[in-house]
């Protein structure tokens, strides 16, 4: 009885099952160090690093609102989109609130920390503020628009045009 010893017709390297077999976790592993250089690379700027002295200033922003609703403030927001100024008129209901000579506007980004900015205001007129802003991310943009004793906030689309109302939060 003579035993032969047949060859595989083809190599292993030729043979596509062992290319896809191998094509998983290699795929896995390049598709994870991507993830990782992306992780790496973006700042997502959800979390404050000061979360403790943050939710201390929670409790001094909602008096600062609760003075702005008995004041009865309000405020329009208009952004000339050629020229990045922003004019505010700010209004109340009690006829014995003295504005100040430059008001706070805190654009804040919903999701992106790192694109949020403080705009000082100058005093133009009686109860109008103006200012410049630069250029925004597209975006529904939150307004805060705040002085030492009191707080009004609002949303503001961009682009956009028209008119955006702020109003105490309370």
């Amino acid at each position: 009885m003579s035993e032969t010893i047949t060859k595989p017709d083809r190599s292993w390297y030729r043979q596509p099952l062992v290319w896809m077999i191998i094509a998983i976790p290699a795929s896995s592993v390049l598709f994870g160090i991507v993830m990782l250089v992306l992780a790496a690379a973006s700042d997502d700027g959800l979390v404050v690093d000061d979360y403790y002295k943050r939710g201390l200033e929670i409790n001094r922003d909602l008096r600062r609102d609760r003075t702005a609703a008995r004041l009865g403030l309000s405020a329009g927001v208009t952004l000339d989109s050629r020229s990045r100024d922003i004019r505010v008129d700010v209004s109340s209901q009690n006829s014995r609130v003295l504005f100040p000579s430059q008001l706070t506007l805190r654009l804040v980004h919903p999701t992106r920390s790192g694109l949020d900015r403080d705009i000082q205001l100058q005093l133009s007129g009686k109860g109008r503020y103006a200012g410049s802003v630069g250029r925004l991310e597209a975006g529904h943009w939150h307004l805060h628009l705040e002085t030492e004793s009191w707080r009004i906030i609002g949303r503001m689309p961009v682009p956009g045009t028209g008119l955006s109302e702020l109003s105490p939060a309370v």
